[in-house]
């Protein structure tokens, strides 16, 4: 029998299908489309309907929303915020093992993509399939925040306290490792989980906020970098991967009918910027875990900081030489390597 590529797609916190739809309540049309993870399920053929819909006869992929989406207005915000263990990050994982139960058959290969907590989840779920597979796990995630409720977030615990894993080594299953980091953050609470060197994991960091990185606005052409960027990774690995282009894509079954239209063909059009907008956001809360603090661009080590350079996408580099307002404090006095792809 062939063998399979089993795709998990894990979506970012309060991310869904529906972003696409760009209204507000007041009908003003908002910044804001699907995330990276969507649109990665989506080329590699997936479909929303909860059923393994594929073009492909040797590739399964398939999509979990992100934490604090379901469920009643109290239920999402309380996911959204604190994240509690036994609530979506269970269900979530739970649905995956599941899964991956219904259709592993030994020889597959399985990738694992996520973004913020749902890229702490794909790292969690690579963990939980240790006993079940010891090999042929490929990871691609993008800018994990894998802190749950609200930690006490400083410089020494760096995101390890209250955490859906509980260290910064991968799991002992996964081939090799892509993460994506976003170099602009500043939110304290979206403090980075990054992961310890070896020579299997790709670590580099892009210019941008969170979202700027995994995605998540229609104005999305550095977020657009990292996908693309993503892609040309996947592709070299030995998983055969199958992808369909933006107008392969069959819109019409991706939701049910009433809802068919939110996601189009621009929503999923690749167009790498370099000199994009970049959404930082503010907090203006009385709450330290709110203030906003520059991002340490760093290469960890046993789950330190080490002297090792971090790799910075080269598009960081033209942003800087095109654009006299960007100068990242993260690079500041820093000795780092430009990544040429």
């Amino acid at each position: 029998m062939t063998a399979k590529t089993l795709i998990f797609n894990f979506d970012g916190t309060g991310s869904e299908p529906r972003d696409a739809e760009q209204f507000s309540s007041a009908h003003f049309k908002e910044d804001a489309s699907i995330t990276n993870i969507l649109k990665l399920h989506l080329l590699f053929g997936g479909a929303l309907n909860n059923e393994p819909h594929t073009p492909f006869a040797n590739q399964l992929s398939f999509y979990y929303q992100g934490i604090g989406t379901q469920g009643s207005r109290f239920k999402r915000l309380l996911n959204q915020s604190f994240a509690p263990r036994g609530d979506d990050v269970a269900s979530i994982l739970n649905r995956a093992i599941n899964d991956f139960n219904s259709y592993y058959q030994v020889g597959d290969r399985v990738l694992l993509t996520g973004f913020s907590r749902g890229a702490a989840l794909a790292r969690r779920f690579a963990k939980c399939l240790e006993p079940l597979l010891s090999t042929d796990v490929y990871l691609c995630v993008f800018d994990t925040v894998a802190s749950i409720g609200l930690s006490k977030v400083t410089k020494a615990t760096r995101g390890a306290e209250h955490v859906i894993f509980e260290n910064y080594t991968l799991a002992t299953n996964i081939t090799t490792a892509l993460h994506c980091v976003a170099l602009d953050e500043k939110r304290r609470a979206f403090e980075p989980t990054l992961i310890n060197y070896a020579p299997h994991v790709h670590e580099i960091w892009f210019a941008g906020a969170h979202s700027d990185v995994g995605g998540g606005y229609y104005r999305d052409g550095l977020a657009d970098i990292c996908l693309r960027y993503a892609l040309e990774w996947l592709i070299e690995q030995p998983l055969q991967l199958h992808l369909l282009t933006s107008a392969q894509i069959d819109y019409s079954i991706l939701l049910p009918s009433e809802h068919n239209a939110l996601i189009a063909q621009d929503d999923m059009t690749i167009t790498p910027d370099p000199l994009a907008l970049s959404h930082q956001q503010n907090y203006f809360w009385f709450n330290p875990l709110f203030k906003l603090i520059d991002r340490e661009c760093c290469v960890l080590v046993d789950n330190e900081q080490s002297d090792l350079t971090p790799l910075v996408h080269q598009s960081v580099a033209e942003r800087i030489n095109r654009l006299t307002s960007y100068r990242p404090e993260s690079l500041k006095s820093l000795k780092y390597q430009v990544l040429y792809s």
